[in-house]
């Protein structure tokens, strides 16, 4: 039974850290498809007289261009965080020593 109580106070310890990487990881995966789906539907809805497909896409890639490079770096950040958190080592209070007497 302590065994099954360690094991709880361990994913217990890291659950909410799971969760919070894997909303970021689902928000971020939603943010990028939403652009691809804008572009798609962008370039469908092009009026027939206007300019040519490829100049589209290619005005619609420009002006995104830094969402989508700053999109990146969040989830490559995000990744980096979260490795560096898991190798840190979290301290308990009782495990804290007590101050020296002077």
């Amino acid at each position: 039974m302590q065994g099954a109580a360690h094991a709880l106070d361990v994913v217990a310890t890291w659950m909410p850290v799971l969760t919070v990487v894997a909303l970021a990881k689902t928000a971020l995966g939603a943010a990028g498809a939403a652009l691809v789906v804008a572009r798609h539907y962008y370039l469908d809805h092009l009026p027939p007289q206007g300019e040519s497909e490829a100049a589209a896409a290619a005005v619609f890639d420009h002006l995104l261009h830094f969402l989508r490079v700053t999109l990146r770096t969040v989830i490559v950040l995000g990744a980096v965080v979260a490795l560096g958190a898991c190798g840190r080592r979290t301290t308990g209070v009782g495990s804290r020593s007590a101050p020296a007497a002077h």
